[in-house]
């Protein structure tokens, strides 16, 4: 038998290497350190670091600084957003070099600062930013089932995220918008809709974090694996 993390992987066992056997269903579960408020020293502390405007939207990504993340994409959906908007890109920046020709290459337009890349944050700031943060932002070119994007919604941010690995399972209409991976043009435009329309900040939030308190449990991905294992052994 094996297991999976979401629907979406049914298809492509099937298909890839024609498997006939059992598939069981036990997703990945949210971190419950995202469901407690954060330190408000450190919140502070950031803010004043990143001298960030709380009157304005904030959108924030956390993740590795590799290409299927889609920092890319993120620069480059800048050009086509109107309106004040801060976006934050957290995460280890592992050259400075590589950073500033990933700028150089995104056509960025004269002037634009509404971007800011913190460098490595700890859990503590993490947890902050995303108390500071009105939308999580996940561009990913491929996935599978990312823990960042249940965390973003234990911490009551909607996502903008992929249609891509199991983030269609995660993330559904109520609490995001997904994309088609490589297309700023896209991401421009669910990003506009949120600056445009600010109180589906609230409804699509409150909505994430009831999806993931719902279904998305480590003990109930532990009684499922549990159960799943009994059952194979008795066949």
């Amino acid at each position: 038998a094996l297991f999976i993390l979401s629907p979406n992987e049914i298809k492509i066992i099937k298909d890839k290497i024609n498997y006939t056997k059992e598939m069981y269903l036990v997703p990945n579960g949210y971190d419950s350190f995202f469901l407690k408020k954060s330190n408000m020293i450190i919140k502070n502390e950031l803010i004043k670091k990143f001298n960030l405007n709380l009157q304005i939207p904030i959108f924030s990504f956390i993740g590795n600084h590799t290409h299927n993340k889609g920092i890319d994409i993120i620069l480059k959906s800048l050009k086509y957003i109107k309106g004040d908007f801060k976006i934050i890109i957290g995460g280890a920046i592992r050259s400075k070099d590589e950073i500033k020709n990933l700028i150089n290459s995104t056509d960025l337009l004269e002037g634009e600062n509404r971007y800011i890349f913190t460098d490595f944050l700890t859990d503590e700031e993490v947890l902050a930013l995303y108390e500071i943060s009105n939308c999580f932002v996940f561009p990913s070119r491929s996935d599978t089932f990312p823990l960042v994007i249940l965390d973003a919604m234990a911490s009551k941010l909607p996502i903008i995220s992929t249609k891509v690995g199991g983030i269609p399972y995660q993330v559904d209409d109520s609490c995001g918008i997904l994309i088609n991976p490589d297309s700023p043009d896209e991401l421009a435009s669910a990003i506009q809709k949120f600056i445009n329309k600010k109180e589906l900040f609230q409804i699509m939030g409150s909505n994430s974090k009831e999806k993931v308190l719902n279904n998305f449990k480590w003990e109930d991905s532990a009684t499922k694996a549990y159960n799943a294992y009994k059952e194979i052994i008795k066949n």
